[in-house]
């Protein structure tokens, strides 16, 4: 069993290397010698110490030599409690107003923060500023590339201001639009400027328009009656009844773009007199259905005639020509109000009121539908009496 011998560990003084040169020249010689008689006592102390060293002791068999060790408990260190901000901050005001006490006590009065001097402007080189000029005459001269050019008089003369806005008649009125769908203000003038007229003056424009149609239809029907003896214009007008097809798909969207009609119904009070019962979308949907049957009845019965004129369908032709015409002239109002207030029908190109130059040619248009409506009842009432006189 082998002991552990404890070596001395070697200390060394720093404090001696702060000696002297002198002192360790001085006892240089000294050291020498008394480290040559150290060397004799040491051979001679060897032999000794030999002798002393006791025997080793043999190690018994079966025994087994354990090394205990004893466990200490140490006292854990308490934690170090960490002050909040809160704590940091009452702590430091604190020590700051201790610290302004004794300053106080010693007649140490803190001199206020002197206030911060604003340092000189340098002047800039006379270059920099004749470059600064040059920019800045750059930019006006791109700022004024970059304006539309104004017409401005080049007289030192005041200029007049703008007249104000000129107002419509005071007999005129905001007119509410009756459909839902489409609710607003009529404010514009129409391109014919009859809105902007007296109430008075728009209603005589109203019953003008209406003496003019029925005037041109009666001249137009009467030259067509002279124009039948013509074998060529006679066979011509058995094609009319064509036209009640052209009326039944008229009658089919008034379903389909109700919104369109809607827009050209005149609400009560246009011209000063209109008044007529009933709801807008009432009047669009029974002349739709009035102009499909009349249309069907004009084409089913002018049909029937050229295949079978003996027969009672062939009868229906002239009866619904005449309603086909009188049905006309009670549509004819919300023609007039789109000529005299500009009324749009919505979803139908092109937006916008349209030009006095449609109305012009619908108008005439309108006389033609109406002769040929009236050429096919009489035609058709001629030749059943005709028919009756040969029987």
């Amino acid at each position: 069993m082998s002991f552990p011998f404890a070596k001395k560990k070697s200390t060394i003084n720093w404090a001696d290397e702060d000696s002297d040169d002198d002192e360790r020249v001085e006892h240089s010689d000294a050291q020498s010698e008394e480290g040559d008689e150290e060397d004799d006592e040491e051979e001679e102390d060897e032999p000794a110490e030999e002798e002393e060293e006791p025997a080793e002791e043999e190690p018994v068999p079966g025994v087994v030599a354990t090394e205990v060790i004893v466990e200490t408990e140490v006292p854990k260190a308490k934690p170090i409690e960490q002050m909040s901000k809160k704590e940091r901050k009452e702590l430091k005001q604190k020590e700051l107003e201790s610290l302004d006490e004794l300053l106080a006590a010693e007649g140490f009065v803190p001199a206020p923060p002197e206030p911060e001097q604003p340092e000189p402007e340098q002047p800039e080189p006379q270059d920099a500023q004749e470059d600064e000029v040059d920019k800045d005459e750059k930019k006006k001269k791109k700022k004024k590339l970059r304006r539309p050019k104004e017409d401005t008089p080049q007289s030192d003369d005041p200029v007049a201001p703008e007249p104000p806005p000129q107002q419509p008649p005071k007999d005129i009125k905001e007119q509410h639009l009756v459909p839902a769908k489409r609710v607003g203000l009529l404010r514009r003038v129409a391109p014919s400027g009859i809105d902007a007229l007296p109430l008075a003056e728009q209603a005589a424009v109203f019953a003008s328009v209406y003496a003019g149609l029925g005037a041109s239809t009666v001249l137009a029907t009467r030259g067509v009656e002279s124009l039948k003896q013509i074998e060529a214009f006679r066979q011509w007008t058995r094609t009319f009844f064509l036209i009640g097809a052209i009326f039944a798909v008229i009658g089919v969207s008034h379903f389909t773009a109700e919104d369109a009609y809607l827009g050209i119904y005149p609400p009560r009070g246009t011209w000063g007199f209109w008044n007529l019962p009933g709801s807008p979308e009432f009047h669009v949907r029974w002349t739709g259905a009035a102009e499909i049957l009349g249309g069907a009845g004009l084409f089913i019965g002018g049909l029937a005639k050229e295949i079978a004129p003996d027969t009672a369908v062939a009868k229906l032709a002239p009866l619904a020509s005449v309603a086909l015409f009188a049905l006309v002239l009670c549509v004819t109002p919300a023609n007039i109000y789109m000529y005299t207030h500009g009324a749009e029908m919505v979803g139908i190109p092109p937006p916008g009121p349209l030009p006095l130059t449609f109305h012009y040619v619908r108008f005439a248009l309108q006389v033609l539908l109406l002769t040929v409506l009236a050429t096919l009842a009489s035609s058709s009432s001629s030749s059943s009496s005709s028919g009756e006189e040969t029987g």
